[in-house]
């Protein structure tokens, strides 16, 4: 009787771990928009947590979110300190511009406005010191060596919940000795046009710009050191912080600058009938609370999946992109797109539910017709 249970639970594990993923799913090594996604087979409505991460990797901590609690401060190391006036006048600010912004910007060019539609947003980060010495001050020595350091940037729009900018691993080096820097695309535009699901300008069409209001909004920056601490974790020090008005003339404003602008999905070559009407169908059974909104094919092709000891075709995979939004959701910009793993018959038939893996910020109007 033992051993029968014991080979039952065996195999529930299995199955189980068996579909951990959507790639694992179809066999393939193949990249996809996160590189943690976890694919379940739940009924539920996929949940909204608090620290979930949009671009698929590992969440932020909740910036100045925790309190600051030093043990004993540390001595600071040398780093590359204030390097010029500017820096002098914004260290542990942003520095805001509608242009390219050097190492040396002028002190009197940070701009307090900007406006959808009409200017570029960029902006430098200086600091007072640099991220390592800001985690000494507050009593915690970073241990570069168990994981890599990053930036942090979350912006606040009108006082709403903040949400996740620029998320950047960085070398212990620069860690230890930048006192300024930039968003991770470089010196690039975070309003700029969006080709991914990870960049700044991602973060900034799906999750800041689907919050603005039409007219005067107010939008709070602040960037943090993280960096693993030895038997504490992971710990974050707000470095900066800054402050700005965002200007929405119209909604038809913001649609036009989507509609040209927003196109970080990669369509697939595998043609499926009827997709957006059989994802409703199949999502509305197993998450009520959301509505389909659009879907697009990810797949190229269909992935065999063949019985182990016979070789004979048991069912065929695919992947899609399916936006949604929740039905309880106020705000009609806020949806979230899914890869949502599909499969059929070997010789055809309608689509049935096989996985999702996590999900990404996505605004309503330019989910896939």
């Amino acid at each position: 009787m033992k051993s029968i249970l014991v080979a039952s639970l065996v195999a529930s594990v299995g199955l189980t771990t068996g579909c951990s993923t959507v790639n694992s799913l179809l066999g393939k090594k193949g990249k996809s928009p996160s590189s943690s996604n976890t694919t379940s087979s739940s009924n539920s409505s996929p949940s909204r947590n608090a620290g979930e991460n949009t671009n698929g990797e590992q969440s932020p901590p909740p910036a100045a979110r925790e309190s600051v609690q030093a043990k004993k401060t540390l001595p600071p190391l040398k780093d590359e300190g204030i390097s010029n006036d500017t820096h002098k006048k914004f260290a542990g600010q942003f520095y805001f511009s509608k242009k390219e912004v050097g190492h040396e910007p002028s002190a009197t060019g940070s701009v307090k406005k900007f406006t959808v539609g009409k200017d570029k947003l960029h902006f430098r980060v200086f600091l007072a010191k640099s991220w390592d010495n800001a985690m000494r001050e507050n009593g915690y020595e970073c241990m570069h060596g168990q994981e890599d350091p990053k930036s942090s940037i979350m912006v606040s729009v009108n006082g709403n919940k903040e949400v996740h900018l620029d998320w950047k691993k960085l070398h212990p080096n620069n860690f230890k000795k930048w006192t300024s820097f930039v968003p991770a695309n470089s010196r690039k535009t975070v309003s700029g046009p969006v080709k991914d699901l990870q960049s700044p300008s991602y973060h900034w069409a799906s999750e800041v710009l689907p919050q603005l209001k039409k007219g005067k909004n107010t939008l709070e920056f602040t960037a943090n050191g993280v960096c693993f601490v030895m038997n504490q974790g992971q710990k974050s020090v707000p470095v900066a912080t800054g402050q700005i008005e965002v200007m929405l003339p119209s909604e038809s404003v913001r649609k036009k600058w989507l509609r040209k602008n927003y196109n970080p999905l990669k369509k697939g070559k595998l043609k499926v009938k009827r997709l957006k009407q059989q994802a409703k169908k199949i999502l509305g059974q197993k998450w009520p609370n959301e509505t389909v909104l659009g879907a697009m094919m990810q797949s190229d092709n269909w992935y065999k999946v063949r019985h182990k000891l016979s070789g004979r075709v048991i069912r065929k995979n695919a992947t899609a992109w399916v936006v949604v939004r929740r039905n309880d959701e106020p705000n009609k910009e806020a949806c979230r797109v899914f890869e949502v793993l599909f499969n059929s018959e070997p010789e055809g038939g309608p689509l049935r539910w096989g996985g999702v893996g996590s999900s990404h910020a996505f605004p309503c109007s330019r989910a896939p017709k």
